[in-house]
């Protein structure tokens, strides 16, 4: 029996598969950062007292669901605009 080169040389097919994996990889690799479409919102901090933040905590445990601190507060804003209208 005699021994034959193969079709291709060996080389050439590791780097096709390595190509391959790596092609395959960053298709189907997570996206990193915020999804397309999403409602971009801005970043807002504020400094505030501790008796401030015992009135807003004070609010939220008188919901029915217990929102966030951040939430709580974007609610109680919104309400003191619709009510200053």
């Amino acid at each position: 029996m005699e021994l034959q080169p193969p079709a291709r040389p060996v080389f050439i097919t590791t780097i096709m598969i390595d190509i391959r994996q790596y092609i395959n990889y960053k298709n189907h690799m997570a996206k990193v950062g915020r999804p397309k479409g999403a409602e971009h919102t801005k970043l807002f901090q504020m400094r505030a007292s501790e008796e401030f933040l015992q009135s807003v905590d004070d609010w939220r445990r008188r919901q029915d669901e217990i929102p966030s601190r951040a939430e709580a507060i974007r609610q109680l804003v919104e309400k003191a605009l619709q009510n200053s209208a």
